[in-house]
């Protein structure tokens, strides 16, 4: 018996292809007879990534494979293909995993390699990955593989949602303008997010200089400090022309200068001191001077 098979190009971007089939040949509304149900046909997977633990710098999920072939079709073996943005695969189980570069390759494992018609993958597959705070959860490179779980409202869209959200939802599909990550402090400003790297001299639009998340305020530093109450010896140079001041402590940058933080939006101050030499009637002699004040306005973030 013939049976024609319409496959659609845009459904099989992402689909698990089984062991001898090939997508190279596929074509948009492309029409292919066959002689059976049980050969010749392409069969296909698809995916959800469903996250079952996220703490910020790393995560665990479960890819949940079904076999979504009409016809009474078993799968012998499923691959699929992730982006993984910053995240770098540390374990996984029930399944073989390798990633180079961006891209994570997951094959089917010992025992879920077999997928009757309509079922699913068993045991499931999973991994774990470290994450860079506030980078995209992993997707799948064909865009057909859903995240799985609860997303937050994100009212400036930088990616972090509002810390005192606590009505998200829970999809497969996550929406425009949520968020699965949610320690924003001030999300009417999108400069405020988790992992913000950048400092400011002026308060956000909540009024704060809390931009990193709710990670708390760090100051801007602008040198290092403990140089200007180091020790110091002055010494007159043999021609008796100038005075030499020992070295400063290697952390120093090369003088008796420490910087000292100021508050937010205002100004940070520097301690300078060094050596001189005085002339008087009786003789040269070498002396200390120690300067400072202000250096500019104090950023935070």
């Amino acid at each position: 018996m013939m049976i024609s098979n319409v496959r659609s190009y845009a459904l099989l971007a992402m689909v698990c292809l089984l062991s001898g089939c090939s997508a190279e040949s596929e074509q948009p509304e492309q029409t292919e007879s066959v002689e059976s149900t049980s050969s010749g046909l392409t069969q296909s997977e698809t995916a959800t990534l469903s996250v079952t633990s996220d703490w910020g710098t790393g995560f665990c999920a479960n890819v949940n494979v079904k076999n979504t072939n009409l016809h009474s079709s078993t799968t012998q073996s499923w691959t699929v293909k992730l982006s993984m943005y910053s995240s770098t695969l540390t374990n996984g189980w029930e399944a073989t995993f390798s990633q180079s570069g961006s891209v994570l390759t997951i094959n089917s494992g010992a025992n879920n390699g077999h997928i009757s018609s309509g079922g699913v993958a068993s045991p499931v597959a999973g991994f774990c990955a470290t994450r860079l705070v506030g980078t995209p959860l992993p997707t799948f490179l064909s865009g057909v593989g859903n995240y799985c779980g609860t997303t937050y409202r994100d009212a400036d869209g930088d990616g972090d949602a509002d810390i005192n959200d606590h009505t998200g939802i829970y999809t497969c599909s996550q929406p425009a303008g949520y968020s699965t990550l949610h320690n924003d402090c001030c999300d009417s400003d999108p400069r405020v997010f988790t992992g913000q790297t950048a400092y400011f001299s002026t308060p956000n639009a909540c009024g704060t200089f809390s931009y990193n998340g709710c990670a708390g305020i760090s100051k801007e530093v602008y040198g290092p400090t403990g140089c200007f109450e180091a020790p110091m010896t002055c010494t007159l140079s043999s021609d008796r022309t100038r005075c030499i001041a020992s070295a400063p402590p290697a952390q120093c940058n090369g003088a008796f200068t420490s910087y000292t933080p100021g508050e937010c939006g205002e100004s940070w101050y520097y301690s300078t001191k060094g050596c001189s030499i005085v002339h008087t009637g009786s003789g040269v002699f070498c002396t200390t001077f120690s300067s400072g004040g202000p250096g500019g306005t104090q950023r935070c973030r």
